[in-house]
Formats: C-alpha cells, sequence, structure tokens
C-alpha cells in the first residue's frame, strides 16, 4: 500500500476569546500607565520652597495661591455692628489673598499657615478681623460664603489680616495644611 502523507486539517480558527482577552490585557496596561503618569505629574506640580513676587501665582497640592495686594495703615475693619481694631499696633496690615481650589471638594483654608514678617518678627492673621473685612464695603470682598472657605472649582479672593506694623514687611512665608514640606516663600519687599 502506498502511504498518502500526513492528513490534511482544515485551517486552524483561533478562538474570538483570545482576540478579547488581548485586547483587555492591552487596555490594562494602557489604564495603569495613564494613571500613573497622571499621579507622576499631579504629585511634581507643587512649587514647593520657592520664592515668589507679588501677583505671581504659585501652586501647593491642587490649590494656586496669589499674593495680589498688600495694604498697610488700615485703622478698623468691618462695619458699625461687626468691626475690628488692632489691640497692639496702630492699624492693620491687609493682604489680599487670591485661591483657586482646583480640588473637586470644598477647601478650609487654615490661615494660620500664612506668616507675616515685619522687623523680624512673625505675626499670624486675625481670623476674626478677617471675618469683619468680608462686610467692609470698601474691601469688596465676597461674603456668601463662610470666612476660609473656597468651594470647589472656585476663585476666590480672600483677606488675611494682621496685627502687625506696617513698616519693614519683608516677606511671608505660605504653608498650607501646615505641611513645613510645602512652604513657600512671598517676597513683600521693595
Amino acid at each position: 500500500m502506498h502511504d498518502p502523507g500526513p492528513i490534511p486539517r482544515p485551517p486552524r480558527k483561533n478562538s474570538p476569546w483570545l482576540w478579547f482577552g488581548l485586547g483587555c490585557g492591552f487596555l490594562s496596561v494602557l489604564t495603569v500607565t495613564a494613571v500613573v503618569a497622571a499621579l507622576v505629574l499631579v504629585v511634581t506640580d507643587d512649587d514647593r520652597g520657592g520664592t515668589f513676587p507679588v501677583g505671581e501665582r504659585f501652586e501647593i497640592t491642587n490649590v494656586h495661591y496669589t499674593i495680589s495686594a498688600v495694604h498697610t495703615g488700615v485703622p478698623t475693619i468691618g462695619d458699625a455692628f461687626q468691626n475690628a481694631r488692632p489691640d497692639e499696633h496702630g492699624a492693620f496690615v491687609l493682604v489680599v489673598l487670591r485661591v483657586t481650589n482646583e480640588r473637586p471638594f470644598e477647601l478650609a483654608v487654615n490661615t494660620s499657615g500664612f506668616l507675616l514678617y515685619s522687623g523680624g518678627t512673625a505675626y499670624t492673621p486675625s481670623t476674626e478681623a478677617g471675618a469683619a473685612t468680608l462686610i467692609d464695603s470698601d474691601f469688596g470682598f465676597d461674603d456668601s460664603v463662610e470666612y476660609g472657605t473656597v468651594n470647589a472649582r472656585e476663585v476666590r479672593d480672600m483677606p488675611l489680616v494682621y496685627d502687625a506694623p506696617g513698616i519693614d514687611i519683608t516677606h511671608m512665608t505660605v504653608a498650607p495644611e501646615s505641611d513645613p514640606d510645602l512652604t513657600v516663600t512671598v517676597d513683600l519687599g521693595p
């Protein structure tokens, strides 16, 4: 008898599940890569340890800050019903802080992290005087939300009021969330 050779087999069909599995694996790798890249961009986007002039914007943990103005010699703040007067010095120093909250949730700004330096002494802002500033029509701040609160995806000018001498003001240090690793210096000198 004659050996006809191997029996021909029909062409092999690839299972559709193979292509589905390969596609899912590729999408998983792509997703993980995109998430890691996004996290690297978010974590490294902070302006840590930098020095900025008045009016220049800096970012710390998805929140943008700008010291837009410094007013010295403000004798009183508020209106006839709610007002504040300086205890130690003859006038307040009012710093206008613009806060841009890029986060998807409300931000409560801890004002104790914003120190003003005058004559080598550090001063913390007065929360009571800051709240009184919101209702003072001379300054035009928005009083529709509580002092220190910035809503999600909102830009808000916020007053920081210091009972400090208005002379020899050198700089501010900004350490939001009381984290010294995030400290930024704003140069207020002439």
